[in-house]
């Protein structure tokens, strides 16, 4: 009966010794992937150049719609001196040219939306091998998105090394991308 015991508790000092090597080789860490996105240069050239391209195509819209609120105020100060056929016409011409504009406006949001989406995953592929080459090197087997962390300590945060790796692998030249090294 003591040699059970004694090989019990000899069993559960070795599982303890074995969960803690355990434990010590899955060292963790988290990254904030909207703060490699906005550090990194590449990352700044892709928010800026998107934002451009939205400023363009709002400024656009904009416009388009600032034309069609002129023809409707044209329309309703001469809408009183015309036929009620022709009057009837035009409101509707004037109704289709909004509808067009809201459908418009749509494919816009709708096509810029995807460029979004293409950059920003374009980047995060980039980023993963990144993330994936500084966990290795710093010995960290487990990587979170900051995000979804509750509490993470600071020496846990892996951010600055993946934006200045990043930054080294993947240099902006003139808006074209060139890996380095």
């Amino acid at each position: 009966m003591w040699k059970l015991g004694k090989m019990a508790m000899v069993s559960a000092l070795a599982l303890s010794f074995t969960s803690t090597a355990v434990k010590a080789q899955d060292k963790t860490a988290y990254v904030n992937l909207m703060a490699v996105l906005e550090g990194t240069a590449e990352g700044k050239a892709t928010v800026a150049k998107l934002k451009k391209e939205g400023k363009a195509k709002e400024d656009e819209f904009k416009q388009r719609m600032s034309v069609l609120q002129a023809k409707y105020q044209q329309f309703q100060s001469r809408a009183k001196m015309m036929k009620e056929e022709k009057a009837a016409a035009q409101m509707q011409q004037l109704q289709k040219e909004e509808q067009e504009l809201k459908i418009l406006a749509m494919q816009y949001q709708n096509e810029f939306q995807k460029k979004q989406a293409d950059a920003l995953s374009q980047f995060q592929q980039k980023v993963a091998n990144v993330i994936e080459a500084v966990a290795k090197r710093e010995g960290v087997r487990w990587v979170f998105r900051q995000e979804v962390l509750l509490y993470g300590p600071p020496g846990m945060d892996l951010t600055s090394q993946v934006i200045r790796e990043y930054d080294k692998r993947f240099k902006t030249k003139g808006g074209s991308r060139k890996k380095g090294k």
